[in-house]
């Protein structure tokens, strides 16, 4: 970052990219290079750049730090004061919407180093990406500009050219996009495009890491499904077995169907109950089916699942002995449901329906981070999209350690949402003397040892997540990890799985597994 002009550092994630970019801000800072540090991110960031501020320099982010939020109104009476600050931290939409506010306030007579934090939202490569071309635009007015990202090739080449061209809007390294599309069509294109960018990015590999980071273990846990559960969960499997004969619905409409019934599959592996409602997250309505007799079952249905009740019984030893744990869930139902049986812990919500800031009535995410952070043998139920980037649960702003177990009530096979859960507690500043547990809830039938479609996940995000750790580990090569990074103009229900071509992937294995299941009389 000081040698290169500007760079992109694409090192993992929980490796210290923002302490990295404090790091050079503070030199060139000191050399006149630069006067001050513009950051773009996602909300979550915000909170992570002002605590390493006060680690990195020792002194309050308050004064020094200013988000660049708020009504339209309460912007505009901001724009003075940009320039009284160390940094200032603005997400995509607002720097979006206030292109010409900020290069008129802030960029006009000021050297200004311009961060994009988790570049891989600017990905787009459409002609009209608002957010890309906003950034690449104003980034013509900085002095120095820098990306952050571990995952800048998230689907496939062309998402590069956005993030390389911020970085050299002027000479572009890429191309025009016209031509790029060209580029991308290339036998050789991963070698052609590594060569043009090289010189342009650095990255810390897990391998760089290994030495300062904690060992990781891994438990995988069976729970068995009681008979009621058991048989709804079959009665699901059979409703979306037989979607595989469906011939009067459009293809969109049943491939829509499809990701419905696979929700709710996830939901009652793990908690029947859930399938009951109108889920807000992934817009689905109470379930419906023409099986009255499952219909009967589940409006009676008012079992504690097993699962749910060993997450709370691990999660309660770890808290008697004053250890912190996160417990990671899919749906929001089932936080809120985790946190009432837990309700004499006083456990900490995390799910997309907690604010990022506080208000007068309630505490946001942020504040509720930090309680979790400086207390001992506290329980955190968080859903992985809330807090998927940015934030770290692994030590305090005092440098303590905070928390070294996890356990998963449930996953989906969003593999870049995984990942990014693992990297919450597992990362540099982590105790090394003290190993990270991840524990692994899987619901199995009855008989103890038949698998559901916890185990399909599993074995699919093992996969996923050994192929992101062996292709992140080349300190000197790019290539496309095909995760599923947030896209927040995708369908929702999309999101629980990975992009569209290795949907058919997914569908072949559930389906594979309910063949066993019938030939095994299960259903």
């Amino acid at each position: 970052m000081i040698q290169v002009p500007n760079v992109g550092n694409f090192s993992i994630p929980g490796s210290g990219k923002t302490t990295m970019a404090y790091a050079a801000y503070s030199i060139l800072k000191d050399r006149n290079t630069i006067d001050q540090l513009f950051v773009v991110g996602p909300l979550s960031s915000f909170k992570p750049w002002e605590d390493e501020f006060e680690s990195c320099f020792g002194i309050p982010a308050e004064k020094n730090v200013l988000r660049f939020t708020g009504t339209p109104s309460e912007k505009k009476n901001l724009l003075p004061e940009l320039k009284k600050y160390e940094v200032v931290l603005a997400s995509y939409p607002t720097t979006t919407n206030a292109e010409d506010d900020l290069i008129a306030n802030l960029f006009s007579d000021r050297k200004i180093m311009m961060v994009i934090d988790e570049s891989h939202h600017i990905k787009s490569f459409d002609e009209n990406a608002s957010w890309a071309n906003a950034m690449i635009r104003i980034g013509l007015h900085a002095k120095k500009r820098v990306i952050l990202t571990g995952t800048p090739l998230p689907h496939g080449w062309r998402d590069l050219w956005s993030q390389i061209t911020f970085l050299y809007p002027d000479y572009r390294v890429l191309d025009s996009r016209f031509n790029y599309r060209e580029t991308i069509t290339r036998p050789d294109v991963g070698s052609h495009v590594s060569e043009l960018i090289h010189p342009f990015w650095s990255r810390i590999s897990h391998h760089d890491m290994k030495n300062d980071l904690p060992e990781r273990k891994t438990i995988s846990l069976p729970v068995e499904m009681s008979p009621l559960q058991e048989e709804i969960y079959n009665a699901l499997e059979g409703e979306l077995a037989a979607l595989e004969n469906e011939s009067d619905l459009a293809f969109y409409e049943l491939q829509d169907l499809r990701r419905v019934r696979t929700l709710r599959l996830l939901q009652c592996a793990t908690n029947p109950a859930a399938i009951k409602q109108k889920d807000i997250q992934f817009d689905l309505d109470p379930y419906q089916t023409d099986n009255s007799s499952i219909m009967d079952k589940l409006e009676t249905y008012d079992e504690t699942p097993e699962k749910i009740l060993k997450a709370v019984t691990l999660a309660k030893q770890l808290a008697d002995q004053k250890k912190n744990v996160v417990i990671w869930v899919v749906f929001r139902y089932n936080v809120r449901y985790v946190c009432k049986l837990l309700e004499e812990m006083d456990p900490i919500p995390i799910s997309g329906e907690i604010d990022i800031e506080s208000t007068k009535d309630d505490p946001g995410r942020d504040d509720l981070i930090d309680l979790f952070k400086n207390s001992k043998g506290k329980i955190m139920v968080a859903t992985m999209g809330s807090i998927a980037e940015s934030v770290s649960l692994h030590r305090n702003q005092k440098g303590e350690p905070v928390c070294h177990n996890a356990i998963y009530l449930e996953r989906s096979f969003n593999a870049g949402q995984f990942m990014q859960s693992i990297f919450r507690i597992f990362r540099i500043g982590s105790d090394p003397k003290t190993p990270v547990t991840n524990t692994y809830l899987n619901s199995v039938y009855g008989d103890g040892y038949t698998r559901t479609i916890d185990d399909v996940i599993s074995d699919r995000l093992r996969e996923r997540s050994d192929r992101m750790f062996r292709l992140l580990d080349d300190p000197t090569k790019l290539v496309p990890l095909d995760m599923d990074t947030k896209d927040y103009k995708k369908d929702d229900r999309a999101q629980i799985f990975d992009e569209e071509e290795q949907e058919d992937i997914v569908r072949k294995k559930i389906l594979d597994m309910i063949k066993r299941h019938q030939q095994k009389n299960k259903l």
